[in-house]
């Protein structure tokens, strides 16, 4: 899991996407991302909007995978405490691991945790 920002649409359900936490150039897809199946909070993608998924950039074309697209952004510092969150258990017996493995690993509490912020934010 990884998080996105949807930077603009370039197809019915293909997107031009932004990290919103640092991953390597390998990793950052370099064509718009399909949006297969895609679960939205409170409507479709939008541009600005937050994308939690797993992007498969070797597909052509790459293809968003368990996606869930919010309609905003959290602001960066709760992202960061949210990563943070989630590696430093991780880092405390692996220090070696990068920020890719990190979130194969443990993406699950930053969708968690984007999750219950925007819920937090409807009440």
């Amino acid at each position: 899991w990884m998080a996105w920002r949807l930077v603009a649409a370039a197809e019915e359900d293909a997107w031009h996407l932004a990290p919103l936490l640092p991953i390597g150039p390998d990793w950052v897809p370099s064509a718009p991302v399909r949006l297969h199946d895609v679960g939205g909070v409170d409507g479709p993608p939008r541009a600005g909007g937050l994308l939690l998924a797993r992007v498969v950039p070797g597909s052509t074309p790459p293809a968003a995978c368990c996606a869930l697209v919010l309609p905003e952004v959290p602001p960066a510092a709760l992202l960061t405490g949210w990563f943070a969150r989630l590696a430093l258990p991780q880092l405390a017996g692996t220090p070696e691991l990068a920020t890719e493995e990190l979130l194969r690993r443990g993406g699950h509490h930053l969708v968690a945790a984007a999750h219950r912020w925007w819920w937090g934010r409807r009440r």
